[in-house]
């Protein structure tokens, strides 16, 4: 708490100044003075709870008397409070105890999002002839997204994808900021026809504590469940080449596993299949044969084991960790089965000069 640590870089200071001096009048005093500065630090700990709440103050002119709604986007504020206005202005405590979105409902169907945490005080104010062009400060995230509106401003009239680019430079560059969800739902996802391969791709360099967030959770789980969708209307074609990119990036272990599955049961089906991956952990576990695409060119190409048990750099964390101790081993499992029939290495001569 900040509190404590002034507290304590002054009792630090305090005691080097007095190191030196040795009258017992002094000591006593010294003494004293640590139990002050005890006391104040007790004092200091109680006194820094947090409230609870955030005010909301504002002024909107041209507004009169209304009614303002305020609810929220998703579980971490999931309920619905109101701004009494009158005479354009308006004064509220609000209950909550973490960071949340939520956004202000007009009584003509006009929304603005805005952010607010606990101990905030937040300020509105604009006009009634432009809702949608508001100025709300009291934190970071707030004074983001009014920066960001003011930069569309001036930009008149834009374009669907300049609209696009600038959300996304912005998603981009705020890897930790509540704004980038709003941004990535209003110009991405809402899109009649949204690119998930895009949204996924931005949602990658978001923070944990941003990923953690119900809504981010609940998109990314929507975008599998479509990704499987959309293998399943191909297959119903019963094609004899599929084409794959990427096919595990942004999905979970379990999903993960279950596309193996999948995969080897289209290839016992006389499916051809062509991925191109990133993930070498998955292309070692589900592929007959493995190719280093570099500077335009396919540089090797083998089967699994040939490919990555050469490859120093381009290998399977599994095959790089056993390699002293097992040959061709590039999966988990292999390494695992190997351990369980062994309980050692295998390679005894690599043992003896290990021990040398």
């Amino acid at each position: 708490m900040p509190g404590i640590e002034i507290c304590r870089a002054f009792l630090f200071i305090h005691t080097k100044k007095n190191y030196f001096r040795s009258s017992v009048s002094e000591e006593i005093h010294m003494k004293n003075s640590y139990f002050v500065y005890f006391l104040l630090i007790i004092l200091s700990a109680c006194n820094d709870k947090k409230s609870g709440t955030a005010s909301l103050n504002g002024e909107i002119k041209g507004l009169g008397n209304d009614t303002i709604y305020i609810y929220g986007v998703d579980e971490m504020y999931d309920r619905m409070d109101t701004l009494l206005v009158e005479n354009d202005k308006f004064s509220k405590t609000v209950s909550l105890d973490t960071l949340i979105a939520a956004r202000l409902l007009f009584s003509d169907g006009t929304q603005y999002p805005f952010f607010m945490d606990e101990g905030n005080k937040i300020q509105i104010k604009g006009s009634a002839a432009e809702l949608n062009s508001l100025e709300i400060s009291g934190n970071t995230p707030n004074e983001e997204f009014s920066a960001f509106q003011k930069e569309l401003k001036g930009l008149g009239t834009p374009s669907e994808k300049v609209l696009e680019d600038k959300a996304g430079k912005f998603i981009n560059e705020h890897h930790s900021s509540l704004v980038s969800i709003y941004l990535l739902d209003k110009y991405f996802v809402q899109k009649e026809k949204p690119d998930y391969a895009q949204i996924k791709k931005l949602t990658e360099h978001m923070t944990g504590e941003l990923k953690d967030r119900p809504y981010i959770d609940e998109l990314l789980n929507h975008i599998q469940e479509e990704e499987k969708a959309a293998i399943g209307k191909i297959l119903l074609l019963q094609p004899k080449l599929l084409l794959l990119d990427e096919p595990t990036k942004g999905i979970d272990a379990w999903s993960k596993r279950q596309l193996g599955m999948l995969l080897k049961q289209l290839k016992q089906q006389g499916i051809t299949i062509i991925m191109v991956t990133h993930d070498v952990e998955f292309a070692a576990e589900v592929s007959d044969r493995c190719g280093l695409f570099f500077d335009h060119e396919i540089t090797s190409l083998d089967v699994p084991e040939e490919f990555f048990c050469n490859n120093n750099y381009y290998t399977t964390a599994a095959n790089r960790i056993s390699r002293k101790a097992f040959d061709n081993t590039i999966t988990c499992e292999e390494v695992i089965a190997l351990c369980r029939q062994n309980g050692k290495k295998t390679d005894t001569s690599v043992q003896m000069q290990e021990r040398r």
